[in-house]
Parts: C-alpha cells; sequence; structure tokens
C-alpha cells in the first residue's frame, strides 16, 4: 500500500515540474561597437577647393588740398618767412588768389620753378585750370623732360644778349651792355658758334611769336601729358 501512494507522489511531482532543476538563462553579452576613424576618399580630398579671398588693393585716399600756395611756397618764391604773414594770406580768399596767379605766372617762363622733390608725398600744381595733383614721379618726369628745352633757351639768350651792338636782335628787346657773364660766354663758346641766319622783319616776328607762345604754354603742355 505504501509503495503504491509512493508511486502517485512520484508521478504527482514529475507531472508539475517540481523538483526538476530549472535550465540556466544564457545572458547574451553586450557588443561593443569600435568606432573606425572617418577616412575621406581621395577622390573627395581632390574635389576640395580652398576658398581663396581675393586680395584688395586700396589706394591711397589723396586729400586736395584748398590751393596749390602754402607756407613753403610762400617762403621759398616769395620770400615771406614770417609764419603769421603767411597764415594771414593763406586764410584770406582775396590774397590767396593773388599770389596764385603770380606764382602761376612764373611757371610761363623758363626756367620754372622748382620743389624738392619727396618720393612719399604728392604735390599740388598749378596749371591752367586752376590746381592739379601730381605724384612725385610725375613730377619729376615733367622736370627731366622740361630741363633739356630751359637749357637751350639759356644758349640762345646768352647768344642773342652777348653778340649784341647795342641794337634789338628781337622784336621789341635791348640788350645791355657786355657784362662779365657774356665775356665769359663768349670765351667759352665763341669758337663753335655758327651764326644764326635770319629772314625778313615779318618772318622773324613770326618766328619769335610761335616761339614765344611755346615756351609760355611749355609747362602746361607737360603738366597735363604727365599729372593726369
Amino acid at each position: 500500500m505504501k509503495a503504491f501512494f509512493t508511486s502517485i507522489f512520484l508521478a504527482f511531482t514529475s507531472l508539475f515540474g517540481v523538483g526538476q532543476k530549472l535550465p540556466a538563462v544564457q545572458i547574451e553579452p553586450t557588443p561593443t561597437i569600435i568606432q573606425s576613424p572617418s577616412v575621406i576618399p581621395t577622390e573627395t580630398i581632390d574635389q576640395i577647393t580652398p576658398t581663396i579671398k581675393p586680395t584688395v588693393s586700396l589706394k591711397p585716399t589723396i586729400i586736395k588740398p584748398k590751393s596749390f600756395i602754402n607756407a613753403e611756397i610762400l617762403k621759398i618764391f616769395f620770400g615771406i618767412s614770417d609764419a603769421n604773414s603767411a597764415n594771414q594770406i593763406l586764410n584770406d580768399d582775396n590774397q590767396l588768389k593773388k599770389y596764385e596767379s603770380e606764382y602761376y605766372q612764373k611757371y610761363k617762363t623758363l626756367p620754372i620753378p622748382r620743389l624738392n622733390i619727396d618720393p612719399k608725398k604728392q604735390y599740388a600744381m598749378p596749371n591752367k585750370n586752376g590746381m592739379v595733383i601730381c605724384s612725385a614721379i610725375q613730377l619729376k618726369s615733367l622736370y627731366d623732360e622740361i630741363t633739356k628745352t630751359e637749357n637751350d633757351s639759356y644758349r640762345e639768350r646768352m647768344d642773342q644778349d652777348c653778340h649784341s651792338d647795342g641794337k634789338t636782335s628781337w622784336p621789341g628787346r635791348k640788350y645791355k651792355p657786355e657784362s662779365t657773364e657774356c665775356q665769359n660766354w663768349r670765351r667759352d663758346n665763341d669758337q663753335n658758334r655758327v651764326v644764326p641766319t635770319k629772314g625778313s622783319l615779318d618772318e622773324e616776328i613770326q618766328k619769335y611769336t610761335e616761339k614765344l607762345n611755346y615756351l609760355s604754354n611749355l609747362y602746361d603742355t607737360l603738366i597735363t601729358k604727365y599729372c593726369k
């Protein structure tokens, strides 16, 4: 009888899983993600063009002065060295215009006034239209070109002045008695002198007038050429 109950009990526990070991639960390991460094394909790198900003060339700002007359001009070409007198002229429009006119006329005869050239400066120069700004290089070019004409004009004047016999060689022009300067000139130049041929009085007057007009307008011609 005892064996009978024991067999029933074992059957019962076997049916309901009592006393059996549970299967072990396997835990999947958490995968480790290793990040690879980013690799840019060669063809992509070749297609990348660096952005280069264009270089902007800035021109220096030129501040145009009120006038081409300044304290230096008044001192060098008019003998006005007193600062108060110079300031009075520069601040008086009527006086300033007077000195502008007188200074411009100095450029109508040769040799023209010369300014000391500083390569870093701009120069306000007189011309027939009022005023023009020249760079140091432009002004030097003007000086270089006009120098030859100034030298030729000086030789012609000395030749006329130093070989006059008290008469008028050019219409309306009288010559002074021979000076020490003329004596030296004749000593150095007479051996190579070529006596100029002269035409009729009308021809000489026309020639003189044309040359006078050319010389009086030469500065304006050159400053328009160089200081645009």
